[in-house]
């Protein structure tokens, strides 16, 4: 099961010099800085480094937060 630790390591690897303290799980990614290129290079790690199946791109906007991207993923 991925957790919001794991999804928290992905962001941080991927986006150079986010703070992820500041990032809690309901948070909109763009209140501490993550810009739409950087939110689809999270969605696209997450799908290869924790193997969850491509995210459509209807249901890209609910995955704007750690807790969206878990609601995705548990409706998997």
């Amino acid at each position: 099961m991925i957790s919001d630790v794991d999804i928290k390591n992905i962001i941080q690897e991927t986006v150079v010099g986010l703070d992820t303290d500041e990032l809690s799980n309901d948070k909109d990614f763009t209140e501490v800085g993550i810009d739409s290129l950087d939110h689809l290079s999270i969605l696209l790690a997450l799908e290869e480094k924790l193997g969850i199946k491509k995210i459509p791109d209807d249901k890209i906007d609910e995955c704007r937060s750690i807790s969206g991207i878990l609601n995705h993923i548990s409706d998997d």
